[in-house]
């Protein structure tokens, strides 16, 4: 047993932990290979599947709540705050936003299960003052589907994943090193699919402060609210004179003049 699959096995539920409290913060740590390894390792008889059970739940479910409190404390600067994080910000607002306005509490049985909304529907759940019991008693029936789902398949396949721990522990410190590669190369692909969204977004921007003496100038001009109804039910005040649309509807133009210029503003 080399040291890193010993590591493994003495610090499996502190690795555990750790993992999913990261990623369900919001960190782009993936925590469904973390869940299979926890798994594979209680297959092997290393690890207690009961309290890798109980370990990976109050991870997720106490990072979580602590979401829920600041979405309710803080608004939708919690949520900008998270999707900026996911480094998919063009998005992750408006994916999360789409969900909990269609399925609203019943979104936090499966949005773990969705890549990149998981860590931002219980703040959704606070912005819309959603009650604590009903957040929690939804909340707690996903995350105990998504923990009992991911460990489940690397306890029932653990003697296929073991041959692949095993072969990962022939290589020692390089299969680490790769991973940390992997996972180097993945943050920095997404950043820079960020970077280069905000640079095609300020192309095409206008500050507020631009907009306004527009207005006060008396230049025609149509502002068009593109405000989900859950950010305006959050912060109901909108630019004197705009038009409220849904994004879907743009291609529409039947409220749109097409002979001024058309200032779009969302979250």
């Amino acid at each position: 047993m080399n040291d890193i699959t010993q590591f493994l096995f003495l610090h499996g539920y502190s690795i555990l932990f750790a993992g999913v409290s990261l990623s369900q913060a919001g960190i782009p740590i993936p925590a469904v290979p973390i869940l299979i390894t926890a798994g594979t390792i209680a297959g092997m008889g290393q690890m207690d599947f009961y309290v890798a059970l109980f370990v990976a739940f109050s991870a997720s479910t106490s990072s979580d709540i602590f979401r829920y409190y600041l979405g309710r404390r803080l608004g939708n600067r919690v949520l900008v705050l998270l999707c900026r994080l996911s480094l998919e910000p063009d998005s992750c607002v408006r994916q999360t936003e789409d969900l909990f306005g269609r399925h609203g509490a019943k979104s936090l049985i499966y949005c773990k299960f969705v890549p990149g909304l998981d860590a931002v529907v219980a703040s959704m759940s606070g912005i819309v003052q959603m009650r604590f019991s009903r957040f929690f008693a939804f909340n707690s029936l996903g995350t105990l589907l998504w923990v009992t789902s991911y460990i489940g398949v690397g306890y029932i396949f653990s003697d296929a994943l073991d041959d692949l721990l095993l072969y990962a522990s022939h290589m020692g410190r390089t299969f680490f090193w790769l991973l940390m590669a992997a996972l180097a190369i993945y943050i920095a692909w997404k950043y820079f699919r960020r970077v280069q969204f905000i640079h095609e977004l300020s192309i095409s921007r206008i500050t507020p402060e631009e907009l306004k003496s527009k207005l006060d100038t008396g230049e025609d001009i149509t502002v068009i609210d593109l405000r989900s109804s859950l950010d305006f039910k959050a912060d109901p005040y909108t630019i004197p004179g705009a038009i409220r649309m849904a994004p879907e509807n743009l291609t529409r133009r039947d409220n749109i003049p097409l002979d001024q210029e058309v200032v779009l503003y969302c979250t």
